[in-house]
């Protein structure tokens, strides 16, 4: 019967019993193997995995070096001018003009980039561009409920002039406002 262990617990149990079935014979391996899915609940083919897996040292991750970057970090200013000048167009669009815009603002002397950097900015993908101006955009993007739209239910002038309509215009009033609006509508009303 499974009695709930954490898995601490279970690698714990999983470690005393790995050492020994590793020394075992068949029977006594089976015998070890049915303790196990008694204790932890798993299943058999999981607990014989476990238990191979229980004496082997872990694995040394490699890690890899990161990628030397192609673009440094100085380029940003640059790069977010560019953006902000034409006012903030997606990055397939900045890359297009990347070619032209940055010889003009070096040449107005407003970008002040090194030959090798301006270099870099005409050569950088659209892909690149919009990873790079992702926390430019996140900063420029409206938050809570300012930017919703106005309903006309939710407007207290137009309910007030409704009430205000219906409480001064009696009933025949009413019919005929609406009769004089269809006519003219119709082209049939007076002007």
């Amino acid at each position: 019967m499974w009695m709930g262990l954490t898995m601490g617990e279970r690698k714990a149990v999983t470690k005393q019993l790995a050492l020994r079935y590793q020394s075992a014979g068949r029977a006594v391996k089976g015998q070890i193997l049915t303790e196990l899915v008694e204790l932890t609940g798993w299943r058999r083919d999981y607990a014989r995995q476990a238990l191979r897996q229980a004496l082997e040292p872990p694995g040394l991750r490699r890690v890899r070096p990161g990628r030397k970057p192609v673009y440094p970090a100085d380029l940003q200013p640059a790069l977010v001018l560019c953006w902000a000048v034409l006012r903030g167009p997606a990055g397939k669009l900045l890359a297009a003009a990347t070619g032209y815009l940055v010889p003009m603002l070096r040449a107005e002397r407003v970008l002040d980039i090194t030959d090798a950097q301006a270099d870099l900015l005409v050569r950088m993908s659209a892909a690149t561009i919009d990873r790079r101006l992702a926390r430019e955009r996140e900063k420029m993007r409206l938050h809570g409920r300012s930017h919703t739209k106005l309903t006309v239910r939710s407007s207290p002038s137009l309910t007030v002039s409704r009430d205000w309509l219906h409480s001064t215009i009696g009933g025949g009033a009413r019919r005929e406002i609406r009769r004089f609006s269809f006519d003219h509508r119709l082209g049939r009303g007076e002007s």
